[in-house]
C-alpha cells in the first residue's frame, strides 16, 4: 500500500477548500424564480387565474371556487386581492 503524496499540490488543495467554505457559508437561501401562474393558473397565457374545480386537485391545479367565471382572462396577481387580501404581497414560500 502505498502513500499518496500531495508535496507540491497542498496549497491548490487549500484554495479549493477555501473556496468550497466560502461559497458554502455564503452562499445563502436558494428561491426557485416562481410566478402566480406556475402553480394557479396555465403558463400558457400566462393566467393566474385557478382552474376552477369542486376540490384541491395538486396534479392538475384546481382550487375550490369560481376563479375562472367571475376574473377576466389573463388576471394579474393584485386581481386576487379582492376576495384574497394580503394576496398582492405573497412570495413564492405562501402556503394558503
Amino acid at each position: 500500500m502505498s502513500i499518496v503524496r500531495i508535496q507540491g499540490k497542498s496549497p491548490w488543495v487549500m484554495l479549493c477548500l477555501l473556496i468550497a467554505t466560502v461559497l458554502t457559508v455564503m452562499g445563502g437561501e436558494a428561491h426557485a424564480a416562481l410566478q402566480c401562474y406556475d402553480c394557479h393558473g396555465t403558463r400558457n397565457d400566462l393566467d393566474v387565474r385557478p382552474l376552477d374545480y369542486s376540490f384541491r386537485n395538486p396534479s392538475g391545479g384546481g382550487f375550490a371556487g369560481n376563479h375562472r367565471t367571475h376574473m377576466g382572462n389573463g388576471a394579474a396577481q393584485a386581481a386576487c386581492a379582492t376576495c384574497h387580501p394580503g394576496s398582492a404581497g405573497y412570495t413564492a414560500s405562501h402556503r394558503n
